[in-house]
């Protein structure tokens, strides 16, 4: 049941507190940090050298960031002249470690880096063009140690944080792979009920990993649901929206993360680019090319991760991992569409929504079409799940499964005109914002429980930041962790998704959700002659407020508001604050992002820009 004061709950949430948090540890890990040490660069090169270089200094609260093509790296700018170029680190750490320091070159000709412990050669390598390298050496270090990089060449050094680990077995070190199957709904796998043979591999991994049944983004597009995700805040509390990036001043949980853990990424792009600020707190973030429309791109993400972990044994590694493979354009290998279809009539489509621009949001297509539409989506799920389970194979082949923590997830879902409408970024019903969870303790602790409370993707970080004891700023989250409830612990949660700020298209007017045990309402602010005039086809007609029980009604087909009024008119107040933050968002006026040539074709290739 609702609580009576929930009002005044969510107040709170709104102005920068939580509904509640346990403050008990509980079956939490504690684990050893890495050291990062910055470098003692004298001097900087200034912005036009940096330009020259192709190089972008990013704008962040204590640690330096600079990026070069889709690659973006926490560290110092070397510039390299005529001579030899020193750059110095005292870790002033005493014991056996392994040190990594991680370089992107770009020399016009033959440089050679050496890495030196006092005067002793520890790794070295001659890199020519552009090429990334990781210098890397196993040392026993004095207290007053100096660990030096030594670079002769012509051109420019990114060279990151060194990084200090302890020198332990593979099975010993702590991993968490956070992996985002983008526009990923959570009916459309066989964990959560459907026929389709979609997701064996997907489905064989949660019996080793705790199921959450009912799981919510906060947004129904990429970019605020992400946000949501890793500042652990509601999409009107974090404020972000297209042609922005996220305020120096809101909290970003992936900086307190790496206290403790080298923290890296490799992923799609596009809404998750290093523009909107996703750079923060990552020693590397790096956004595949292409990603967005290639067939094959779960593979490639893969390949690039495994790579890097056979590079790179941190002891201690986080790893965000995100594939628009089943974003629209849907175009499946042809082989991975035949398991659903034997004889296609279409393999390749985009969804209607995003080859208008938004204008046939709501176009009627005949059933043939829709069903051409779910069977290369599936197609492409099975595409993901294969190479999943690939990695995951991987990992169990190099002891690292067994450890690690792994959370699987998506931003959002993808509607093939369920409520009369195609695509995703345009409504709050359950095939937009349910989205899967699966997360895989270490050791598989908790296996085979199934949570049936509300949780949300501001959870996750909040989360993971509690089991592995890494302080943070929990006043102003509005996520939780999730360890009561996976402990079996009754939580009485309330969740938002919402459409304020952090909308897609300015036709599309405020939508709120509020979803507690399993009861729903949404509530919708009208359109207005002008936002209806945008679409070729006009939205369905719909009321202020909808209400549905998800358990008797799990399509969201009977709107019974007008049986729930007084229960409606008790959070009326709420979504009108909401409503109020939201426009507050809108006129704040944050820092413009600036899109390369490179992020605009990508914008181009997905439809969000023409």
């Amino acid at each position: 049941m609702a609580k009576t004061n929930i009002l005044h709950d969510f107040s709170v949430i709104l102005i920068g507190s939580i509904l509640a948090l346990s403050l008990t540890v509980i079956s939490c890990q504690n684990v050893d940090g890495i050291h990062r040490i910055p470098a003692l660069v004298q001097e900087q090169p200034d912005d036009s050298h940096l330009k020259a270089n192709q190089i972008k200094r990013r704008d962040a609260y204590q640690s330096l960031y600079f990026t070069t093509g889709a690659t973006t790296i926490r560290g110092q700018v070397i510039g390299l002249e005529s001579g030899i170029k020193k750059t110095s680190y005292y870790p002033k750490l005493k014991g056996e470690f392994r040190i990594q320091l991680e370089i992107f070159a770009r020399v016009k000709s033959e440089s050679i880096l050496r890495l030196y412990q006092n005067s002793l050669l520890l790794a070295e390598s001659t890199p020519q063009g552009e090429k990334r390298v990781t210098l890397k050496a196993d040392v026993e270090l004095a207290k007053n140690d100096r660990i030096t990089l030594s670079a002769k060449g012509e051109g420019v050094l990114i060279a990151g944080d060194l990084i200090l680990s302890k020198r332990i077995p593979v099975e010993e070190r702590n991993y968490v792979f956070l992996i985002c199957a983008d526009t990923l709904r959570a009916d459309r796998l066989g964990l959560y009920g459907y026929k389709r043979k979609t997701s064996p591999n997907i489905d064989s991994f949660a019996l080793d990993g705790v199921v959450f049944e009912s799981a919510y983004a906060q947004s129904p597009w990429t970019l605020p649901s992400h946000m949501s995700l890793f500042t652990g805040l509601y999409e009107f509390n974090h404020g972000i929206k297209r042609g922005t990036t996220i305020s120096p001043y809101v909290p970003y949980l992936v900086e307190e993360l790496s206290q403790k853990f080298s923290t890296r990424s490799y992923n799609g792009g596009i809404y998750v680019s290093a523009n909107f600020g996703f750079f923060r707190g990552f020693d590397f973030y790096r956004s595949i090319p292409q990603d967005q429309i290639s067939p094959l791109a779960t593979k490639k993400l893969f390949d690039l991760t495994k790579n890097d972990l056979d590079t790179n044994r941190y002891s201690n590694a986080f790893y965000f991992l995100h594939t628009y493979q089943t974003h629209s354009p849907y175009n499946p290998p042809l082989n991975f569409l035949k398991r659903f279809n034997p004889d296609p009539k279409y393999t390749y489509l985009s969804a209607p929504s995003v080859g208008s621009n938004h204008k046939d949001q709501y176009k009627k297509l005949p059933q043939e079409m829709i069903d051409a539409y779910v069977d290369l989506y599936d197609a492409e799920i099975f595409v993901f799940d294969l190479w999943f389970g690939q990695f995951l194979d991987y990992l169990k082949e190099q002891n690292i499964y067994d450890d690690s923590m792994i959370v699987f997830m998506s931003d959002h879902g993808e509607e093939f005109f369920d409520h009369l409408g195609w695509g995703h970024t345009h409504s709050l019903y359950n095939e937009l914002i349910r989205v899967p969870l699966v997360i895989k303790f270490p050791k598989n602790q908790y296996k085979g429980t199934h949570v049936t409370t509300e949780v949300g993707l501001i959870d996750i970080m909040p989360f993971i930041l509690s089991y592995y004891r890494i302080p943070f700023e929990r006043k102003g989250i509005d996520g939780s962790d999730l360890m009561p409830i996976v402990k079996g612990k009754s939580m009485d949660r309330t969740l938002i998704s919402s459409l304020t700020n952090g909308f897609y298209i300015p036709s599309l007017p405020f939508k709120i959700s509020r979803i507690e045990n399993n009861q729903k309402i949404i509530f919708n602010l009208p359109y207005t002659d002008e936002t209806l005039a945008f679409y070729n086809t006009p939205p369905p007609p719909y009321s202020q407020f909808e209400y549905y029980d998800l358990l008797e009604d799990p399509g969201e087909k009977n709107n019974i508001h007008e049986e729930k009024i007084a229960e409606i008119r008790k959070y009326r107040e709420l979504f009108e604050l909401i409503v109020q933050m939201g426009r507050k968002n809108i006129n704040t006026k944050d820092k413009p992002v600036e899109f390369d040539k490179n992020l605009l074709e990508a914008l181009k290739a997905l439809g969000y820009v023409h």
